[in-house]
């Protein structure tokens, strides 16, 4: 089946793109293909609309955007603190992210932010999945070849993950199946909690949060739901934002 899928990457990716993963990439693509299509002409459709005047109306109730609760607030989310937001694929950056300020004080959450702090690139996607990896590892470090810098993670507790992905709408172009790019959003996910977590829950759990927006259609969240579901059985803490 792995032979239905090519990717183009500037960077080594063996570690990634293991057998395992290829094959679940295309069995996701072959799953949510069509489903994909069909959401990015409605969401053209509605653009047209609004361009003309014409303003969505309420969502019909479905899973995705019905009446739903979660059963228990996790404690991470009650706790207030310094939130911040940055790339997970510049390996210094999310370092000084993670890291406790001058004043020795520690971030509670960190925005691993792939929709507006990416490079929308293969390389970035790559990059950001192997430093989440070594940060839920304990083992992410980086040395600056051009100022000799040299950037390591603390010990202690690190912030909480809460993973924004890319938007539906947009393709990963160097990623293709079948000759077709697959949906940034399916891969993004996938590398997230296939990747990460498959290594994170071999040491100590750190808490992951995924950010769902509420102004998406509702069968758009209903694929990241669906990735979450596959794994649910493995994560110890998993929420929706």
């Amino acid at each position: 089946m792995t032979n239905r899928l090519y990717y183009q990457s500037n960077i080594e990716c063996n570690d990634i793109f293991t057998e395992d993963f290829k094959n679940l990439l295309v069995n996701l693509h072959d799953k949510f293909n069509n489903e994909v299509k069909e959401i990015r002409k409605d969401r053209l459709a509605n653009q047209e609309k609004a361009r003309n005047g014409t303003m969505p109306s309420p969502l019909a109730k479905s899973d995705a955007n019905g009446e739903w609760e979660i059963k228990d607030l996790p404690e991470d989310l009650r706790t207030p603190g310094i939130e911040i937001s940055g790339p997970a694929s510049i390996a210094s950056m999310l370092i000084n992210a993670l890291n406790p300020g001058p004043g020795g004080v520690r971030a509670e959450g960190d925005l691993d932010d792939d929709e507006d702090a990416a490079g929308h690139t293969l390389e970035d996607s790559i990059l950001a999945a192997r430093n989440r990896m070594q940060a839920t590892l304990g083992t992410l470090s980086f040395d600056n070849p051009k100022t000799g810098k040299h950037y390591e993670l603390q010990t202690g507790k690190i912030p909480f993950f809460m993973h924004r992905e890319r938007g539906l709408h947009l393709d990963e172009p160097m990623v293709k199946i079948d000759g077709s790019p697959i949906a940034a959003t399916i891969l993004g996910t996938a590398l997230t909690l296939f990747l990460v977590e498959e290594n994170n829950i071999k040491k100590e759990m750190v808490f992951i949060s995924i950010y769902l927006k509420l102004n998406q259609l509702g069968r758009q969240n209903f694929i990241i739901i669906y990735l979450l579901k596959l794994r649910i059985l493995s994560l110890k803490f998993l929420t929706l934002i």
